[in-house]
């Protein structure tokens, strides 16, 4: 099934308005359903989500950061090219693209997913 999507990604997009179906592993630990439902397909169960919007993170930041992240909306740093903050009385300065990106897919397709 990840195969048919990732091959399919552009009638994805425009079926669904710019939303991509992706696998659950993708999601941000923080990742909320708002409605879940199983179907069979081809012998296969599939389970299938759709998640609030969510910023998705760098693997290897920080607890606290990443608490930080899922916290945020997407429209708050959507036109942020970075962000400055002060944790424990050190400035952390987190950059749109390498630390964070707006959403999950946003942040798979700067590590070459669906090209």
């Amino acid at each position: 099934m990840e195969n048919t999507v990732s091959a399919n990604v552009s009638l994805f997009e425009a079926k669904f308005q710019g939303a991509i179906p992706l696998p659950k592993k993708f999601a941000p630990s923080w990742s909320v359903p708002l409605r879940s439902d199983s179907v069979e397909i081809g012998g296969a169960k599939i389970e299938v989500s759709i998640c609030r919007p969510a910023v998705a993170g760098r693997e290897g930041l920080s607890e606290e950061l990443m608490y930080l992240l899922s916290t945020m909306e997407p429209s708050q740093v959507i036109d942020k090219k970075s962000f400055t903050l002060t944790i424990d009385g050190k400035e952390i300065t987190l950059t749109q693209g390498q630390d964070y990106w707006i959403n999950t897919i946003t942040k798979l397709r700067s590590q070459g997913y669906g090209s």
